[in-house]
């Protein structure tokens, strides 16, 4: 049996927005403005493609098991999100469509949510919104680990935000204290930080801190990490 052919993620990435383009043509136009659809193009390091439907013409079973065939030709990976979206290019919130995968493999993103649920769902939103520049003017978010952190766009679990620190030295006790300040303004949420940061020869402990208003809580080991990192590890 021939071995699988591993091809670079970037490149699938392309290839696959090729496909969809010409298996949704004749679906309507392409374009987050005025457009039937749009095929997002933004590279968020992840094995998704998303495209926004601005009507529910766009999908029919017919596309649905042309675009599953598809993706049987590259990493089992991939999956190609549907999802609804308002006029103006944004998508809808909460989230609704149709996530398509290889061997047709489909299932809804319709989750039910009550007041409550999608009080918070939006609180967690606002709170993303200030973390993305929060960071953004400190370090480069690479979800690939090439950068000095990658904040988790996901809701990952309620009353949660998650962060991966991939450069040591960006954690600091200033850039702790000023995260509580924000979350003084969120005082039922947590910004789980998992440390990432690699060391030559050394595997390093991935426990973190969880960050409260008013406190943290520590599952890190201080010591095992002073131990690796000298005195590029701050606390």
């Amino acid at each position: 049996m021939p071995a699988e052919v591993v091809r670079p993620r970037e490149w699938e990435r392309h290839a696959i927005q090729q496909r969809l383009r010409e298996l949704l043509a004749s679906r309507g136009s392409n374009a987050r403005k005025g457009g039937d659809y749009y095929i997002d193009e933004s590279d968020v390091g992840t094995y998704e493609q998303k495209v926004l439907m601005f009507h529910d013409r766009v999908l029919n079973k017919q596309t649905i098991k042309a675009v599953s065939k598809m993706l049987e030709d590259y990493s089992m990976d991939w999956s190609v999100q549907f999802l609804k979206a308002n006029k103006d290019g944004t998508e809808v919130t909460p989230e609704a469509g149709v996530e398509v995968c290889s061997h047709n493999l489909v299932m809804d993103i319709h989750p039910f949510c009550t007041p409550e649920e999608l009080v918070e769902y939006e609180t967690a939103q606002h709170l993303y919104d200030e973390l993305v520049p929060f960071f953004a003017a400190r370090g480069t978010d690479n979800a690939l680990g090439g950068g000095d952190y990658w904040l988790w766009d996901d809701k990952w679990v309620p009353l949660a935000h998650r962060i991966h620190i991939n450069n040591i030295e960006f954690l600091t006790p200033t850039l702790i204290d000023k995260i509580q300040q924000i979350l003084k303004r969120y005082p039922n949420y947590v910004l789980w930080m998992q440390i990432d940061a690699k060391a030559p020869g050394v595997d390093v402990p991935c426990e973190g801190i969880r960050v409260f208003a008013d406190h943290i809580e520590e599952d890190w080991n201080r010591n095992a990490l002073r131990e690796i990192f000298k005195d590029r590890f701050k606390f």
